[in-house]
């Protein structure tokens, strides 16, 4: 009994206290609450404020309220809702280009808590139904300032998606080279071969790409919007409920039953002689490690400290957002050595007696991996189309291709952007004559995310390989 009783006390001191200091967490680092989520009470300062009251305005009125009737039982939602009845429209009614350009003009483009799904799937529709088309329109008709207009309105549209950490979700199975394909590729088209484009028409072109460049969010703050979606996981670590121990302990007896008479039926069959008819199969031992083990991890992070589950939380999430924000994550997950964690070299003992729930918390956390990658490519495009812009002015002005991009600071550029996938080194850049080479150092096989192929944006864009859609009017460099 005393046996029992020391071995019990040592279980309980070294799940509660442990032995081996926690890690500390960074200092000032992280985004902010006010950071990541606009306030219920936002004002019409806010882009989804802004969008989705008109949306709700909309959504009272009959779809053919233009007519004076509506047919019984009709659609509702007008321009920007029309659930799954949207038919891609001629073209964007004034009544909403002008909430469009309202709402694009708002300082405020961080996404609502209470954005739901439907809400962003009707702005994807908007993008790809609504501006895109309206944008090939416009080029078919030669008029390659509207048309670079409404592909840098997408790209607006499509920032306000990204900031919501959801864009991928409203993406094909080609991930973001859907918006190489429908994006990148007829915006470098028109910006580089396009009809001639005034200095002016220009500028307001590159004004609207900064502008997404600056409100689009980075990784460090994509991911802590992901972690909203971790939080009922993370939680479980720290208070695991009883109905997982009663439900594995359950599901264990229906198994053992099972095996049982399995058991007694095969003995039979051995007693009456007849032929075995399939392999013994009985692993009730083996079945009652899963009840023990939920029973074990329920203990574990009854015992622990609601203090230790906060500092190590605190410590992991820090240095994550903070090698996001750095980009110098490791290649791969679980986590590296900076992110301590059960696999950082511990015995099994250690990991066994030395606060086992509170070291299990960094392993429910999401990878970041994604969601660096992710900003990675979205970056490469967003810059690619900014550098291009840049380079038609001063080709238009200078009747050649510049030399090196510092060449475009500051006239067009306030600075030369950075290879996203190496942040310490320039976007790369060549020019033989009249050929010229954007590139970026990126891996040369990216993994797919889960569920999708791999589809990465190219890693090279050469002006040979943008060329305008023959109804677009005649080339000109």
């Amino acid at each position: 009994m005393l046996g029992l009783a020391a071995l019990g006390l040592g279980l309980g001191s070294g799940w509660r206290f442990g032995w081996s200091p926690l890690p500390e967490p960074v200092p000032g680092t992280g985004p902010t609450a006010a950071k990541l989520y606009a306030p219920a009470e936002v004002s019409g300062s806010n882009f989804w404020h802004v969008l989705l009251a008109h949306k709700r305005e909309a959504a009272r009125l009959p779809q053919a309220a233009a007519a004076g009737t509506a047919p019984r039982g009709g659609n509702r939602g007008g321009r920007f809702s029309r659930g799954n009845n949207f038919v891609e429209p001629p073209d964007l009614d004034a009544r909403f280009d002008a909430v469009l350009h309202e709402a694009l003009a708002t300082p405020d483009w961080r996404p609502l808590a209470t954005l739901n799904t439907w809400d962003r799937l009707e702005l994807r529709r908007v993008v790809w139904f609504g501006v895109l088309p309206g944008a090939e329109r416009a080029a078919g008709a030669g008029d390659a300032f509207t048309a670079l207009r409404r592909l840098a309105e997408a790209w607006q549209l499509l920032a306000a998606l990204w900031n919501t950490a959801e864009l991928t979700d409203f993406l094909d199975e080609r991930g973001l080279g859907e918006v190489h394909d429908r994006l990148v590729r007829p915006f470098g088209a028109l910006a580089l071969h396009g009809p001639g484009l005034e200095a002016g028409q220009l500028r307001q072109v590159r004004d609207a790409l900064e502008i997404v460049r600056r409100r689009a969010d980075g990784p460090d703050v994509l991911y802590a919007r992901q972690l909203r979606h971790a939080r009922p996981l993370m939680d479980e670590v720290r208070r695991p409920p009883w109905a997982k121990v009663s439900r594995a302990a359950h599901v264990a007896g229906m198994l053992i039953h099972r095996d049982l008479v399995s058991m007694v039926a095969e003995v039979g069959e051995r007693l009456n002689g007849s032929r075995l008819r399939h392999p013994p199969n009985y692993h009730g031992a083996l079945h009652l490690l899963r009840p023990l083990g939920e029973l074990a991890a329920w203990m574990q992070a009854r015992l622990a400290r609601q203090a230790d589950f906060d500092r190590l939380e605190a410590a992991s999430l820090s240095r994550t957002l903070e090698a996001l924000r750095r980009r110098t994550l490791p290649t791969e997950w679980p986590p590296p050595p900076w992110l301590a964690g059960p696999g950082d070299g511990r015995t099994f003992w250690q990991r066994w007696l030395d606060r086992p729930a509170v070291w299990r918390l960094p392993r429910v956390l999401p990878p970041p991996q994604p969601v660096l990658r992710l900003w990675q490519e979205w970056q490469w495009a967003l810059d690619a189309c900014r550098v291009m812009v840049a380079l038609r002015a001063y080709r238009e002005h200078h009747g050649r291709w510049p030399d090196r991009l510092d060449e475009l600071v500051p006239g067009w550029l306030d600075a030369v952007p950075p290879d996203p996938f190496r942040p310490d080194t320039p976007l790369g850049y060549t020019c033989r004559g009249e050929d010229w080479q954007l590139e970026v150092a990126a891996p040369a096989q990216d993994d797919p995310l889960p569920g999708r192929e791999a589809h990465p944006i190219p890693r090279r864009l050469r002006p040979g390989d943008l060329s305008l859609p023959q109804t677009a009017g005649p080339a000109r460099n």
